[in-house]
């Protein structure tokens, strides 16, 4: 993070860099690919709104790296102080994790809402990851509940708003452990997606199961497993079963493999305490064979994949491969609308070559047991995918372990297949969704293949040479004559890093 030594008025808003992950996030913010991961903490009571907003305000300068607004180097986009004390609380919405342009909601890059006795909040994935959103939801919930009047300690995801935030908070981890040479374990590409009735643009089907955490423990133990490995494992033998209904069990040779994509969280591999993105993913796969796969099976091969790439060793070799991307001098001199050209192209055309589904786990909530009393449970929503129907979350608050999907798609097979699994072996599952499957407006005959839109993103992206040369040159010199010193050594620094 860089600070201006001037403490003025008029002073420099501060300035930094996006860290590693977040940096390819701003080419890819489109209609149909938004990059919103959401968190949703369900009270007790109904929330009030005007308390909601004080404590937002309230804990907005513990959190600095979040209260800032994008912007656009020649380079790379950046990340500058927001002037404004914190986004507007808003009563919440059923399209959730639209995608966010950089103009509106005051400039913030995450979204605060209230529903009954829901508080919700959305974050653009450029600026943190499902840990630095759990803090921040955590710490805002304990501030509401203590100007309630509770008395209530921080610890665990609760933050102490009196202290500043550290170093190491606001640090890029990734720069910091980029110290291993070895080689990282590649997942597999071409693997099998489930296709649907695409919903409109900025309409996502959000479908939430609840199940006990005592149950599932007592499965995931009887068969030597964790909690992610058993989920993982029942999300990818659905998602199996539902291609071999699709293509029979007869035609095993027309089948495509079937993968899992986990996110790691990097915080229990390597010693910080960042609450900017530090989690990079883990995949596990199956490939097709005459005989088949029971769950057993599958369950075995899930179990033995992630123990053997979500490694220390491999979580840094990710890191090198990534930060080496980011550092060659050739990418790193092309100007920023390039860029974005090729790698919004690129992610366009590979969006989820290598998922057919993703589970990413939150794990226990921790959090102090005089706050616990007032929670009923949360939930976790990862970025919905341009191709990948099943992107599930998992969030655990107590006893209440909430696994909640982000389709794309009307038909419902995915989920069905999912929680019905469950239910086979005999685990309580109880299920909500936003959406009602006759909404106006909705043609369910329409085929996919005419339903699939261009998104705008490819719009923008479709120009000539000279167009992107144009737009360089403007973004350069407008940028600088909006300044009462346009070319000053600190709006020189952040506007040319590279």
């Amino acid at each position: 993070m860089k600070r201006s030594s001037n403490t003025s008025p008029n002073r420099d808003l501060f300035w930094m860099t996006l860290d590693n992950a977040g940096k390819i996030f701003p080419a890819e913010n489109t209609e149909t690919w938004s990059h919103m991961i959401r968190e949703t903490v369900v009270l007790k009571a109904d929330v009030l709104p005007d308390v909601l907003t004080q404590a937002l305000s309230d804990i907005m300068p513990r959190f600095p790296m979040f209260a800032v607004r994008m912007r656009e180097g020649f380079f790379w986009n950046y990340l500058q102080e927001n002037e404004k004390r914190h986004p507007m609380v808003r009563p919440d919405v059923n399209n959730p994790c639209v995608r966010i342009k950089w103009q509106e909601n005051d400039g913030f890059l995450f979204r605060v809402f209230y529903h009954k006795n829901r508080i919700s909040v959305e974050f653009f994935h450029a600026i943190t990851d499902g840990y630095g959103m759990t803090c921040f939801i955590m710490t805002l919930v304990h501030r509401y509940l203590t100007l309630m009047g509770e008395k209530i300690p921080v610890g665990g995801f609760v933050l102490d708003i009196n202290e500043p935030p550290s170093e190491d908070e606001l640090s890029d981890a990734f720069f910091k452990f980029n110290d291993y040479k070895g080689k990282e374990i590649k997942s597999r590409t071409g693997v099998y997606h489930f296709v649907g009735t695409k919903l409109p643009p900025h309409r996502i089907k959000v479908t939430t199961g609840y199940l006990s955490v005592k149950q599932i423990k007592k499965f995931a133990i009887k068969h030597g497993v964790t909690i992610t490995e058993f989920l993982s494992a029942v999300s990818l033998y659905a998602l199996y079963k539902q291609q071999e209904g699709e293509v029979g069990t007869n035609n095993w040779r027309k089948m495509k493999p079937v993968g899992i994509q986990i996110p790691m969280n990097g915080r229990f591999k390597l010693p910080t305490k960042t609450l900017r993105n530090f989690s990079l993913s883990t995949y596990a796969c199956i490939v097709p064979r005459k005989q088949g796969y029971t769950f057993e099976q599958v369950l075995e091969v899930v179990s033995k994949d992630l123990r053997r790439s979500a490694t220390r060793d491999n979580f840094k070799a990710m890191i090198r491969s990534n930060i080496a991307l980011e550092s060659n001098p050739v990418i790193r001199v092309i100007p920023l609308p390039l860029k974005n050209l090729v790698i919004g192209t690129i992610y366009n055309i590979t969006a989820d070559n290598d998922t057919s589904v993703l589970i990413t786990n939150l794990g226990k909530i921790d959090i102090p047991g005089e706050m616990l009393q007032h929670i009923d449970r949360a939930m976790l929503f990862p970025a919905p995918g341009r191709v990948c129907g099943a992107r599930g979350g998992v969030a655990t608050i107590g006893d209440v372990l909430a696994l909640s999907f982000m389709n794309i798609y009307k038909e419902t097979d995915i989920e069905r297949r999912i929680f019905g699994e469950f239910r086979r072996m005999g685990l309580d599952v109880s299920v909500e969704s936003n959406y009602t499957f006759d909404e106006p407006g909705i043609d369910s005959s329409m085929p996919y293949s005419k339903r699939l839109m261009i998104p705008n993103a490819y719009k923008v992206r479709i120009l000539t040479i000279g167009v992107v040369v144009d737009r360089i040159l403007k973004r350069l010199f407008f940028s600088a004559l909006k300044r009462q010193n346009p070319f000053d050594e600190e709006w020189i620094n952040r506007f040319f890093y590279y």
